[in-house]
């Protein structure tokens, strides 16, 4: 019995470690890099916290209109200033090479926050794909975070994450 149980939890991690690598993501690079960390939600999980509030909304709100999250940061380590660079240089590679579209850049301190989304041809209103990234080039901290997310997003989903304060 045990020997079965091990086998069952080895196919699955087994599972859904291929899982993860198969991801459609233009971020594939990532996933090779042993100091990234990475995660991916997907519609089911989505769905499943759909009752889950984030600040002043629920995530329910936004799951109907989500495929897929994904997030990618550097691990700190002595050489994170090296990663983070070059982390956000094959990110910006990627999005120039996919045709996306920046929303929003705004520096904060020695913060570097970018705003890049693409939109299903001929719907203006909607965003299919909106990636997220801040960078800290600090020598001391050197940090890189990505947030992909991909579905049928409106502007007023945006402002509802993070409403603007009037």
């Amino acid at each position: 019995m045990k020997t079965k149980t091990i086998w069952t939890i080895c196919l699955l991690f087994l599972g859904s470690s291929l899982a993860i690598q198969a991801q459609d993501t233009p971020f594939k690079d990532f996933l090779k890099q042993p100091l990234v960390k990475t995660s991916f939600i997907t519609k089911p999980m989505l769905d499943l916290a759909k009752d889950t509030e984030v600040g002043n909304i629920t995530i329910g709100d936004l799951a109907n209109r989500l495929e897929q999250v994904e997030t990618y940061s550097n691990v700190r380590t002595g050489s994170q200033r090296y990663l983070a660079t070059g982390m956000k240089r094959m990110a910006t590679e990627q999005v120039e090479r996919n045709n996306y579209n920046l929303i929003l850049s705004l520096t904060e301190g020695n913060k570097v926050i970018t705003f890049y989304s693409k939109t299903p041809e001929g719907e203006k209103e909607i965003i299919s794909d909106l990636i997220m990234m801040s960078y800290i080039p600090d020598n001391m901290v050197g940090q890189f975070s990505l947030i992909r997310l991909t579905g049928r997003l409106t502007f007023d989903d945006l402002r509802r994450i993070h409403p603007v304060k009037k």
